[in-house]
């Protein structure tokens, strides 16, 4: 195999708790490694344009860079191996799709846990893995790039979950989604952002609680754990307070319940979560 001939994407075999989508010897990485034994969707976008290359999960951009090269490779795909031997995945793999065109985070969030009619615009594989045959994983467009079962995988029952997970509408496109709490101004920029290619820069704060918002009233489910995270970084103060909170209104009245807090800093980025 030459270097830019080898798609893959999944856990690396020699980095075996990163995602990577790679070319061979030409390979993206996620920064983070992750070890629990959760259902996550994980979605790879290349733009053969720009050789633009990114990995979300769960519908969240956790990677992104520019291939050295274009990819010049070609043949089978081969679900749970590499074309090459050695990385053989252990543990369940279901919902497979390729599309031909590189699809946005928006577009990756809105369907990730829907199941697919294999008619969708610039679809043009699904393996559902719902078939009833034993040896097949049948391709539901109108493409029929049907596979078969070897190498000793087997189908079992699952019933994957929608993970608990309101996904953010992110900053890549701009700051729909999101509001001023307060007297704050939201601009979308591409200095200095933490992951991808933009963030939100929030100005005009003139009281402690200021900040940006989003809605979740309608998206949270009543009995389940959610995890709330946020990147944030400073631009005019060396380091300062910072927290997340969250709006609550109840028969008792309506309280700002504070979900983490930390320390800011205007030269590094400080993850929030709770």
């Amino acid at each position: 195999m030459q270097t830019d001939q080898g798609l893959h994407f999944g856990f690396h075999q020699g980095e075996q708790s990163k995602f990577v989508l790679g070319f061979y010897y030409d390979d993206l990485f996620t920064a983070d490694s992750y070890t629990d034994n959760h259902w996550h969707h994980w979605a790879a976008t290349y733009d053969a344009g720009t050789k633009q290359r990114r990995i979300y999960r769960d519908g969240v951009l956790v990677a992104s860079g520019v291939a050295s090269a274009s990819y010049q490779g070609s043949g089978a795909v081969i679900i749970g191996d590499t074309a090459w031997g050695g990385g053989a995945f252990h543990g369940r793999i279901d919902d497979v799709r390729i599309w031909n065109k590189a699809r946005t985070q928006t577009e990756i969030a809105a369907d990730m846990i829907e199941p697919l009619t294999g008619a969708e615009p610039n679809l043009i594989a699904y393996w559902s893995c719902d078939d009833a045959s034993t040896n097949m994983a049948r391709d539901a467009t109108q493409n029929h790039f049907d596979g078969i079962l070897a190498n000793g995988t087997t189908r079992v029952s699952a019933l994957i979950a929608a993970p608990n997970l309101a996904v953010n509408p992110g900053f890549e496109q701009g700051t729909g989604g999101w509001w001023p709490f307060g007297s704050t101004t939201l601009r979308n920029s591409s200095l200095w952002p933490h992951s991808g290619t933009n963030c939100v820069w929030v100005t005009n704060r003139t009281e402690a609680g200021q900040g940006l918002q989003q809605q979740f009233e309608t998206r949270l489910q009543p009995g389940l754990d959610y995890l709330i995270s946020a990147w944030v970084r400073l631009d005019n103060a060396a380091s300062q307070p910072m927290d997340l909170s969250m709006l609550k209104t109840d028969s008792s009245g309506t309280s700002y319940p504070r979900v983490a807090d930390g320390t800011a800093t205007s030269n590094l980025w400080t993850r929030l979560s709770g």
